[in-house]
C-alpha cells in the first residue's frame, strides 16, 4: 500500500512576508540588544553623574533615570527574546518604549 502524497496548502503572500521578516530578526535583534545594553550603561553613568553634580532638577532627572533603567532592562530582555525566537512582534513594544523614554527625557524641556 502506498501512502498518499503529502500536500500542503500553498504559501500565502503573508507567510512569505513573515518568512522574510523572520530571517531579518537575528541581526535586528542583535542590534537592538546592543543598543539596549549601551542605553543601560549610559543611563547608569548619567545617574551617577547626577548624584555627584546635584543640578537644580536632580530629583526629576533621577526619577527619569529610574524609569529609563526599567525600560532599558525590559527592552534588553525583549530584544534577546526577539533575536532568539526569530519573531518580529516583540520588537514593536521595544521600539515604542525606546521612543517614549527618549521623548520623556527632562533635558529636552528643562
Amino acid at each position: 500500500m502506498v501512502a498518499p502524497p503529502l500536500t500542503a496548502a500553498p504559501p500565502t503572500n503573508w507567510s512569505r512576508v513573515e518568512a522574510r521578516i523572520a530571517l531579518a530578526m537575528l541581526p535586528i535583534g542583535a542590534v537592538m540588544t546592543f543598543v539596549s545594553v549601551i542605553a543601560f550603561i549610559t543611563i547608569v553613568v548619567l545617574m551617577f553623574a547626577t548624584l555627584v553634580q546635584r543640578p537644580a532638577a536632580a530629583s526629576l532627572l533621577l526619577v527619569w533615570c529610574a524609569w529609563a533603567l526599567i525600560v532599558a532592562g525590559a527592552n534588553l530582555m525583549k530584544s534577546i527574546e526577539g533575536m532568539s525566537a526569530l519573531d518580529w512582534r516583540p520588537m514593536i513594544p521595544v521600539s515604542l518604549l525606546s521612543v517614549a523614554i527618549v521623548v520623556a527625557y527632562p533635558g529636552w524641556w528643562m
